[in-house]
């Protein structure tokens, strides 16, 4: 059956999401001493960014993926593949703008979470 926007996989996406929440509620009255962030809060530097906000207007597969990485090294890693299109031989490339907000969005990742 197709969910959200005709793509399966958004339907499962939320189903987690609420099996997740299930868990950190019971986590909470379990120990309510140990603090777990909400994965929104993970993610809110990167969903609030201007940046992040026109990738997604005009490229939002890539988007989509940028946020499923995001807070783990395969981000930077897919980034910097992005990052090194056009030098793979490939005729275009991403226009200036999208190219710059890449850059700013691997910069924030850096900033967030910093490489060891």
């Amino acid at each position: 059956m197709l969910h959200k926007a005709g793509h399966p996989r958004l339907g499962i996406q939320e189903e987690l999401g609420d099996e997740l929440h299930t868990i950190r509620l019971v986590h909470q009255n379990t120990f309510p001493d140990i603090h777990i962030d909400e994965p929104g809060d993970l993610h809110d530097a990167l969903t609030q960014s201007a940046d992040y906000q026109l990738v997604r207007e005009r490229f939002a597969r890539i988007a989509s993926e940028i946020l499923n990485r995001w807070g783990s090294p395969e981000a930077i890693s897919y980034l910097d593949d992005l990052l090194h299109y056009k030098e793979a031989g490939n005729l275009e490339g991403f226009p200036p703008e999208i190219h710059a907000a890449l850059m700013r969005i691997m910069m924030l990742h850096d900033t967030h979470f910093p490489r060891a």
